[in-house]
C-alpha cells in the first residue's frame, strides 16, 4: 500500500516490525491492566 513491493518492504522493515511488537505490547497490556500509571 506504500507503493512499494510488500516483499521488499517486509525485508527492509523486518527489523522494525520485530521491534514494533515490543513497543505495542507494553502499551496494550498496560492499558487494560490497572496499575500505578492509572490514577
Amino acid at each position: 500500500t506504500w507503493g512499494m513491493p510488500q516483499y521488499s518492504v517486509n525485508e527492509e522493515f523486518r527489523p522494525i516490525i520485530s521491534e514494533i511488537p515490543t513497543l505495542v505490547v507494553p502499551q496494550v497490556v498496560s492499558v487494560p491492566q490497572p496499575g500505578p500509571a492509572i490514577p
